[in-house]
């Protein structure tokens, strides 16, 4: 009998019984098997495609957070982007704050 017409009847199992046998088909199924499948479904998606999956899913786990530029309309993704914005668009730096205080 040659190993590709031989069936298996019986497999040991780890102990934490990660695979499981099933004898009417012969497959195998793991814990991984779904996390392989979603990954090949999004190797078959374009990249803008996958770039919204990220960005959804960024947004599910962080939340849509938002911080909106005090002198202006425009809304950052984040607190630091705020910043870089307002130095730039604004003229804002950290020595803006204290000349307040100089003019004392």
């Amino acid at each position: 009998m040659s190993m590709e017409s031989s069936v298996i009847e019986h497999m040991e199992m780890d102990e934490d019984d990660s695979f499981a046998f099933c004898e009417g088909d012969g497959a195998f199924h793991s814990a991984f098997e779904d996390d392989f499948e979603q990954t090949l479904a999004m190797l078959d998606m374009d990249v803008e495609e996958v770039m919204i999956e990220v960005e959804n899913s960024h947004e599910e786990v962080e939340g849509n957070k938002q911080f909106p530029c005090e002198f202006c309309e425009k809304i950052c993704k984040s607190k630091g982007g705020r910043t870089k914005h307002q130095r730039s668009k604004h003229e804002l730096g950290e020595s803006s704050t204290s000349s307040s205080t100089r003019d004392v």
